[in-house]
């Protein structure tokens, strides 16, 4: 974005010099809606699946399964490698 574009949006200056694409979430929204969609499956006896095709990320998986490292749904065999890869380095890294 030009400067102009971005006062006209009123994209804080710190977004700017950030590299892209980038996700930008608001935490404390996304853990309430999480916890409320877990809470749901529970009281309906269910086990939730989410899809990680968005956000494609470790955290994000963790927070719509409750911290479980289990039951994710993708979109396709290569992003499922690429999620598995993903939680095993950060599994090694820990």
């Amino acid at each position: 974005l030009s400067g102009t574009e971005a006062q006209s949006m009123a994209v804080p200056a710190a977004f700017l010099s950030m590299r892209t694409p980038m996700l930008v979430i608001d935490l404390p929204t996304a853990e309430r809606n999480a916890e409320a969609m877990l809470a749901r499956a529970r009281h309906h006896g269910c086990h939730l699946r989410p899809h990680v095709k968005t956000h494609k990320t470790i955290e994000g998986a963790l927070l719509q399964t409750g911290g479980r490292r289990s039951g994710i749904t993708v979109v396709s065999v290569a992003l499922c490698g690429q999620v598995r890869w993903a939680v095993l380095i950060e599994w090694w890294l820990t």
